[in-house]
This record gives C-alpha cells, structure tokens and sequence, in this order.
C-alpha cells in the first residue's frame, strides 16, 4: 500500500495529539514500526588454563643507608724529595745528570730516512710506451678525409687530360671512431696486470675515451664479459662487435693453459668473430713461436714482449712443432725457479726483475748458450708451474719445493759465486722494503751463496 500522507504532516498531527492514538492512525497509512532486532549473543569466552608461574628474578633490595658521616677524601702532594743514590738531589736551574751509557747513544734525527719510507719499485713494462704507442696507433687507425681540396692529386688528373667528377680531399691518419678492447684476466695472467692498465691509461690519453668500450673476459670467450665503466661494472652476455668497429684483445689466447682445451674454445670463438666479419687484433704477451698456424688462421697476434719486433706475426708452426719448443724452454724454466727459489714472496714486480736481470747465458752459467735476453714466457709458465702456489699479489713455492731447488742452487755456488754476488746486490735493492724477517731470510740464504757475510753484519745493525 502506497501511503498518501507524508512524514511531515504525521509529525504535525503528532503535535496536536498523544502518541498512542498516532500509532492506530499509522497503519491506516501504509507506515509500520521498524521490528526490532533480536540481540546477538556472544558465546562464552574461555579463559584460558592457569600457566605455572615464573620465577621472577628477585630484585636486589637496597641496602639501608648508614647513620655514619662519609669519611673525609685523601689527596697527596710533593713537599719534599730525598735524595739517593738512584735520584740524586737537583739544584735549582740544573739538569738531572744522565747515566754513563747514555753517552754513546746518539741523537735521534727525525728527518732520517726510515724502513718505513722505501716503497716497492714500479714494475717494469713488458714494452716501453715510446715503442708501443706506433704500433697501437697503425693497427687502430683509418684514412679520413680533410676540408681541404688535394692540390697535388687535382694537378696530376688535369695533367693527364682527365675530366676530375669530383675534387679529390686530403688524407689523413685518425683513429678509429669506435673501438672495442677485450681484457682476458685469469688466475694465470695476473701477474700481467699492471701492463693491461697502463696500456688502457696511456690508450685513453692519447685516443680519448669517446667510442672507447672495455669489456673485461670473466671465463669463456664468448661468454659472460664485465663492461668497464666509471660506475660498477655490470654483466652482460657477449655481443659481436660492428664490422667497421675494430676489436683489440689482451690475451694469451690459452697458451699458458696446460690442458689445451682452452685453446680449442679460443679458435672456436675466432672462427665466429671471422664468420662476423669482425677485425681482430691480439696483443699477446708471449713469444711468437708459441703461436701455431691455426690461431694466426683467426688473429691477426703481435708478441707483446720487450725482444719483440713487433709487428704481425706471419709465419708460424703446427701445434706439434709448438710444443716441441715449449720442451726446449724447459731447461731455462728448470733453472729460472732455481734462482726465484731464493725468494720467499715472489711478486710479478720481482718476477720481471729477476728476468730482466739475466740472458740466457747468465742464466744457465754456461758461455756456449746465447746471450739473448729471457722471454715473457719463463714468467707466465714460472707463475704458473705445478711447484708455485699464486694468488693475485704474489707467488711462493708450495711447502717442501723451495728446499729442493734452493739445494740445486748450492751445487751450482760451488763452482762461481760471481753470479750470486749481483743477484744479491738486486735482491737488496728490490726487496727492501719487505717484512724484516722475510727481507733477513732471503739474504741470509744469498749470502752464504755469494760470500757476503760481512755485508749482512752491516745490513742487520741498520
């Protein structure tokens, strides 16, 4: 039933008459009282079972305070001194007379040089920069045109009675706009470190580091790759560098590995970038006839080692002949740790000195060999030999192997000590600024071998 009337006019009869007989006229108009809800009852809440009570920890009481006033402070002062034989009396104005012995202690002189002040020498490069930088910047570069018209190339086409289509520009040698350098940086190449970054700054110096992308090898080539940046480095999978941009790589291209598989998966990844269409340049620390017929087949490698010509290496042997050469190395190996057996942290620093130090006949003690100077070779295979143990800043031989060569080494003292005397003369030098103990036990050693006992007396009561 719809109702006629609305609240209104019911809330004005309300007004004019009592509430009980509002409620009969209310239903004549179709409105009803709202029902009223039923309450909710909430069940019970259960208390929860009673828990054992924990021990409570019993809190220290306060001691009752005493009665008693607090005893005064004591506080001592020097009135008086009583001279002894162990302190004499002192006058006013007069120093304290000093023992005997202190007259033949010198003064100490602060602006004295100290052990503490020797740094350890800079590595010395695998090439000298004046000989590198041309060879980087022939193998990096491009023809690029001047604004400027080539007079000379325009007379000779007039001359020779041709109609010149276009006015031929001058020529010039500018480096690449883009380059691409691949870092390979294993275990067994760390110690060559410090080269792979003087070679980026003196590259960034020179060339700019606009279009320049450094990409460090994390395992396998044609992997994962690190992207040097100014911020953190990033990773990210190998891409194929552009035909046109030229691609420079630092590696041994797995020579120096032992097993030979990673050769393999480096000629596997040159056959990809020459199957791209990519240029490749290798700068490979290391001899050229240790590079076969099959890696010169996909880089184009230049020997990265101070009796280097370098330029391209054309000519090269088959895997067999390479490992035949690498045997006969094995003998100045053999006594290249010799000598480093002296030594009982062998830094790549160190490592390098010791090789410039010594030719090939030097080495050997024997004046029929050639007096060339050692290859890169000897501190590659050295650093990495089954008898060294090598982390990324120095080597050592393992427990047990430097008794063994240091023994060889002796019978070799007996017939010259020459040899020994400038080896320990470098060693001093080089090595001063090592850890006493460690400094004394390898002159020490050398010492005995040289004949330079009174030396070391000296070098000790600096």
């Amino acid at each position: 039933m719809k109702a006629t009337v609305n609240r209104a006019e019911l809330l004005l009869y309300l007004s004019e008459t009592d509430k009980d007989t509002l409620a009969s006229i209310v239903d004549c108009f179709g409105y009803q009282k709202p029902k009223s809800k039923p309450e909710k009852k909430q069940p019970p809440v259960s208390e929860p079972p009673p828990q054992p009570e924990k021990d409570k920890e019993k809190k220290p009481q306060p001691k009752p305070e005493s009665s008693d006033p607090r005893p005064a402070e004591l506080f001592c002062r020097l009135k008086e001194i009583t001279p002894s034989d162990l302190v004499p009396a002192v006058e006013d104005d007069e120093k304290i007379p000093l023992p005997d012995f202190m007259d033949e202690v010198e003064a100490l002189d602060l602006t004295a040089k100290t052990r503490n002040d020797i740094k350890a020498p800079k590595q010395q490069p695998l090439v000298a920069w004046s000989r590198l930088w041309p060879v980087i910047r022939a193998i990096l570069s491009e023809n690029q045109q001047k604004k400027r018209p080539d007079l000379k190339k325009l007379v000779k086409i007039l001359a020779q009675g041709h109609n010149p289509r276009r006015i031929p520009q001058l020529q010039k040698q500018g480096w690449t706009a883009n380059l691409r350098i691949l870092i390979d940086r294993p275990q067994r190449l760390r110690l060559f470190t410090d080269d792979y970054l003087e070679l980026l700054e003196n590259l960034k110096k020179m060339r700019g580091e606009t279009g320049l992308e450094v990409e460090l090898l994390d395992n396998i080539p044609g992997g994962q790759v690190f992207l040097q940046t100014k911020a953190p480095s990033r990773q990210r999978s190998w891409q194929m560098p552009e035909p046109a941009t030229p691609l420079l790589i630092l590696s041994d291209l797995g020579v120096y590995e032992s097993s030979g598989n990673l050769q393999r998966q480096w000629l596997d990844f040159g056959r990809c970038l020459r199957a791209a269409g990519c240029t490749v340049y290798v700068l490979a620390p290391l001899p050229a006839h240790y590079l076969c017929a099959e890696q010169l087949a996909f880089f184009r490698c230049i020997s990265w080692d101070r009796g280097s010509a370098l330029r391209l290496v054309n000519s090269a042997a088959s895997l067999d002949a390479v490992k035949q050469r690498r045997d006969e190395d094995a003998l100045l190996l053999k006594r290249f740790l010799q000598w480093l057996s002296a030594l009982v942290e062998i830094e790549p620093e160190m490592l390098r000195t010791v090789r410039h130090h010594f030719t090939e006949r030097s080495l050997l003690l024997d004046e029929s060999a050639g007096n060339r100077p050692l290859s890169v070779a000897l501190e590659a295979l050295a650093w990495n030999h089954e008898d060294m143990v090598s982390n990324s800043c120095y080597a050592s031989f393992a427990s047990g192997k430097a008794g063994v060569y240091r023994g060889e080494l002796q019978q070799l003292a007996l017939d010259s000590k020459m040899p020994f005397q400038g080896f320990y003369a470098l060693l001093k030098r080089a090595h001063a600024h090592k850890f006493l103990p460690v400094f004394y036990e390898e002159l020490n050693f050398l010492a005995q071998l040289a004949g330079c006992k009174d030396d070391l007396s000296k070098e000790a009561e600096r």
